[in-house]
């Protein structure tokens, strides 16, 4: 099964969200690891150009967590869980359904990770909603009107620089090879570029190692049970055009509900000859009875290097 790609690098900001009636949307039930539902998904024919080498691959299901033993949805893909939001919603003002709740620029993200108060936000200003560090992505969520402009999921430059206090022009603003945003989203300091590196849980695996299987950085995976939802990655080297090219698969994903409204995210990171660190950025939202299939993900030749459809 081949996805239709889009590729991301620079938004816009997202604006006001109406919400369809209720009744017409499906919540996603939370699932356990006896049986978890799974897609694979494959990268084909990535070929690096002349000069630059490949660094690493990180995929992920923004729809769903992991939290103590247990896959847990995440609708609106921030990055915080369902369960925290409605726990929590009062008093952060943030909510299951959308990225940035009261659209003022700010993450619902940062504010759960920050712990601003519903009634400090109002000091919040986003001056600089650009995403200088292409790592952002948007995406129309179908739970909300069709005429809903497309949800952010990353790091704009004011948050940067008013609550990560990282370089807004860096994806990887301490060069421990994880990009910011999925550093915040593991738990990780994006500053610290000496956490990834070490094992929080004592299983081991690195913070980094964990972060990439998605896998929470504080529970173990040994010797039984989140093995069950690690994802695996496998590496093809080879040479096509007389380039070193490379296929990837990447099984094992963990999906709820099908695989339906799940948002499979891919960034590729490569270096260039002056060692600086370049990303791509992919995305598919999964349509219903995506569970138990395999996606296929064309690397494209475009001047942008972009991941395209197969």
């Amino acid at each position: 099964m081949t996805l239709a790609i889009t590729a991301c690098c620079i938004l816009s900001a997202a604006g006001c969200a109406k919400f369809r009636d209720s009744s017409s949307l499906s919540r996603l039930a939370v699932s356990d690891f006896i049986d978890p539902e799974v897609v694979n998904v494959e990268v084909k024919n990535y070929c690096p150009e002349t000069g630059r080498t490949y660094k690493d691959l990180f995929v992920r299901n923004l729809s769903v967590h992991v939290v103590r033993g247990q896959l847990s949805l995440d609708s609106d893909k921030d990055g915080v869980p369902d369960f925290i939001e409605e726990k929590r919603g009062d008093e952060l003002n943030i909510s299951p359904y959308k990225a940035d709740s009261n659209d003022d620029k700010i993450g619902d993200l940062l504010i759960y990770l920050s712990g601003i108060d519903r009634f400090q936000q109002s000091r919040l200003r986003c001056l600089d909603p650009a995403n200088s560090d292409g790592s952002a992505i948007e995406f129309q969520d179908p739970g909300l009107a069709p005429s809903d402009p497309p949800q952010f999921l990353g790091l704009r430059n004011c948050e940067k620089e008013q609550l990560t206090h990282t370089d807004p022009l860096l994806f990887d603003s301490d060069g421990d090879g994880l990009p910011d945003y999925l550093e915040l989203r593991c738990g990780l300091n994006a500053r610290d570029p000496n956490d990834a590196l070490l094992d929080t849980d004592g299983d081991g695996l690195s913070n980094y190692q964990e972060c990439k299987r998605h896998t929470p950085i504080g529970e173990s995976n040994r010797p039984q049970g989140l093995q069950k939802v690690e994802y695996k990655y496998v590496q093809e080297a080879k040479v096509a055009g007389g380039k070193k090219c490379f296929d990837f698969t990447v099984s094992n994903i963990p999906v709820l509900n099908g695989g339906s409204g799940n948002l499979i995210a891919f960034y590729l990171i490569e270096m260039d000859g002056l060692n600086k660190a370049l990303l791509y950025t992919a995305f598919e939202l999964l349509g219903p009875g995506s569970a138990g299939k395999t996606f296929v993900l064309e690397f494209g030749p475009s001047p942008e290097g972009r991941f395209t459809a197969k």
